[in-house]
């Protein structure tokens, strides 16, 4: 699978979390909860401060490595963290390097098909902060663009 080596500045990620963990396809149903209770509650519409609609799911603070618990957070990028609305998560995803996958499709299983390839490769991973970017094509909102990125050292 193709990627190129990219150098990100700081992002900042508003959303909800759940702490799952990939054991037993444990993350599979709950990262499915937290997409539901993000979509049927449009909670991309009560984001403040967002800069795109840009959908976000960032993979964070790892216990160990990707066999371990981890933090996942599904929401937007924003310009401005400073809010009290204790609905939300706040997370930065700091400077680094991290390598760029992008889907070849624009199906569900875009993603699944590039974790499979990260989880089966020897990438030099941080487990700091990876995360799937869902951009709408501007022209055609049912065409989502799957690009993902992977902390590494």
């Amino acid at each position: 699978m193709d990627y190129e080596k990219i150098s990100l500045k700081k992002i900042s990620i508003v959303g909800i979390a759940i702490r799952t963990t990939n054991k037993d396809n444990q993350a599979q149903k709950d990262i499915a909860k937290l997409w539901k209770k993000f979509q049927e509650n449009n909670m991309a519409d009560s984001i403040p401060f967002k800069v795109s609609d840009d959908i976000y799911c960032l993979y964070t603070d790892y216990e160990s490595d990707f066999r371990g618990e981890y933090t996942t957070i599904i929401g937007c990028q924003v310009s401005d963290t400073n809010d009290s609305d204790d609905e939300f998560i706040y997370k930065d995803i700091l400077d680094g390097e991290f390598l760029k996958f992008t889907a070849d499709e624009n199906t569900r299983n875009a993603t699944e098909k590039i974790w499979n390839h990260i989880w089966h490769s020897n990438y030099d991973r941080k487990y700091l902060a990876d995360f799937d970017v869902y951009k709408k094509d501007k022209n055609n909102s049912e065409n989502i663009k799957v690009v993902t990125y992977l902390s590494v050292k």
